[in-house]
């Protein structure tokens, strides 16, 4: 009798540790809620889009030896 008790304790604790579709589902229809999941989707995709920017700036500055003997004849010319 007294593991039966326990099995249902243990069951009742699982339950409560992972809610249903239906909660998670009405947790996101709060509207407070979705608004900050809003903002933190428009964040992470202009965090995204800037990151992927420094990248090809990164990349196009970066010297390799032909850019870098091109460089050196430009100041040549110069002086």
């Amino acid at each position: 009798m007294h593991c039966v008790c326990v099995q249902g304790q243990i069951s009742d604790l699982k339950q409560a540790l992972n809610p249903s579709s239906a909660q998670l589902q009405s947790m996101l229809l709060d509207p407070a809620v979705n608004l900050l999941f809003v903002q933190m989707k428009r964040e992470m995709d202009t965090c995204r889009s800037q990151l992927e920017q420094s990248q090809k700036d990164l990349a196009a500055w970066k010297f390799t030896p032909d850019r870098y003997r091109l460089l050196l004849a430009v100041l040549r010319e110069f002086n």
